[in-house]
């Protein structure tokens, strides 16, 4: 590939609900928001090398536009390419080694994250920075990151980002970071200016800015409901509840499959608890990742939560049992990502051999739907 037409990046997402090359859609924010922080670089760049300038040319920033190319396998691993400059798009006072620009800012991405590994940071970031890194990595859950492939650190491992740097970072230069986060709660007011108020075990009593429409045509009337919430929140370094940044999903929740979504939320972080050896001496700690899996199971499929039973594997997995219409069903998330499908017919000859998923991927959950609405 032609270094002067095409500069080309890849993000490599580790973590078990990557493998496979899915790239779960509340990650997909993180592509715009990495494109902010090579512009913002790059501007600085420009300043430095153009003194005499206040400002950069009219249209700097179009000539920065990038395209998800190709997401390879494996992890996931988007790559992020940046096309050369047409004669047309050339800009007057814009340095001609357009290229060298935009590799100099990924520099600067990838150190800034190498030294927070070092536990040092920036006095200070813009609004422009800080508006990126609260985008940047927001969904990623314990135990996932995101590795700059190719990179190397001082002792020549890849660099990478996970929640905690992340966290680390933003919060050394303003007291919160935002979060995306998932959850139930209960309603527990409803407002004529579009504001809903939720219960949540987590976070304590929260307002959400929903509309107008959405509170007289959806929530008016169920208070004491149960519902789901997907939300960027703004928290502090001890994790604790500021406000509430962005709303990206609320919705009403059956009574029945609220009470069962408790449950099964109150026994997996129970499980989670656990420590190793928790079984005469010779069980496995569940990693979060396990639980997270587990926990978006649940979320995904609430239907079947009064019936889950959980339990906790000796090997760090968790298995969920259900019977559904005379068929017993076992889901099994074990420690390495992996998950298992299996099941009998409680009072016939019927059986389903163990299917075996590389992750909780999109095939797990259409073999899944296909197995059990047959037998519904």
């Amino acid at each position: 590939m032609d270094a002067d037409k095409t500069t080309l990046f890849k993000l490599r997402y580790v973590g078990s609900r990557f493998n496979g090359a899915r790239l779960p859609l509340d990650v997909l924010g993180d592509l715009p928001a990495f494109r902010d922080l090579l512009t913002a670089f790059a501007e600085d760049r420009w300043r430095e090398l153009n003194p005499d300038r206040k400002r950069v040319p009219k249209g700097f920033n179009e000539i920065l536009t990038f395209a998800l190319t190709k997401v390879e396998d494996g992890s996931a691993m988007p790559n992020i390419s940046w096309g050369g400059l047409t004669d047309q798009q050339n800009l007057p006072g814009v340095p001609l080694a357009h290229a060298d620009l935009v590799r100099h800012s990924y520099e600067q991405v990838v150190g800034m994250f190498e030294q927070v590994a070092l536990d040092k940071y920036p006095t200070s970031l813009s609004p422009t920075y800080l508006r990126a890194l609260n985008r940047f990595g927001a969904a990623l859950k314990d135990g996932e990151k995101i590795e700059f492939h190719g990179s190397k650190d001082q002792e020549g491992n890849v660099v990478y980002l996970d929640s905690l740097r992340r966290k680390k970072l933003i919060t050394h230069v303003k007291d919160t970071y935002e979060k995306r986060v998932e959850g139930t709660g209960r309603l527990i007011a409803n407002f004529e200016d579009g504001v809903l108020g939720v219960r949540t075990e987590e976070f304590g009593d929260i307002r959400l800015h929903v509309g107008h429409e959405a509170v007289t045509s959806t929530f008016d009337g169920n208070l004491s409901a149960s519902v789901f919430f997907d939300l960027v929140l703004e928290l502090d370094y001890n994790d604790k509840y500021r406000s509430v940044s962005r709303v990206e999903d609320i919705r009403l929740i059956d009574e029945d499959l609220g009470t069962g979504l408790s449950k099964c939320r109150e026994r997996l972080a129970e499980i989670g608890r656990l420590e190793a050896g928790w079984h005469d001496g010779d069980a496995s700690k569940i990693d979060a990742v396990v639980i997270d899996q587990a926990n978006s199971f649940v979320t995904r499929r609430a239907r079947f939560s009064p019936e889950y039973r959980i339990y906790p594997t000796l090997t760090g997995g968790v298995l969920f049992e259900f019977i559904v219409k005379g068929w017993d069903y076992s889901v099994e998330f074990n420690s390495d990502g992996t998950v298992e499908l299996y099941g009998v017919e409680v009072d016939g000859p019927g059986e389903l051999e163990p299917v075996a998923f590389s992750s909780a991927n999109d095939a797990f959950y259409e073999a899944f739907d296909r197995q059990v609405r047959v037998n519904q």
